[in-house]
């Protein structure tokens, strides 16, 4: 499975009640991973029409980590590209 897909389940399933679209929050996920700061992930979800506050995308991305903790790790590298090719195993 992808980490991508992975991080959609996660946010799918803990944040139900958020009208924001799943992939959405996973690609603020994943933006946050690759080490951009809250507030330019924030000023990138505004430029996409979404208005989004700093503590929100904080929420979304410690759910992601506690869910997944044992494979974050992992998921860190798949994400920035650096797997080179790794199973998870």
């Amino acid at each position: 499975m992808e980490a991508r897909q992975v991080i959609e389940e996660i946010l799918s399933k803990g944040f139900k009640w958020h009208s924001f679209p799943v992939s959405l929050k996973a690609e603020a996920v994943i933006l946050y991973f690759k080490r951009l700061f809250l507030r330019t992930v924030k000023k990138f979800l505004l430029h996409k029409g979404y208005k989004v506050s700093i503590e929100t995308i904080r929420e979304w991305f410690y759910a992601v980590g506690k869910s997944n903790s044992g494979n974050i790790h992992y998921s860190y590298l798949v994400i920035c590209g650096r797997d080179k090719g790794k199973t998870k195993g």
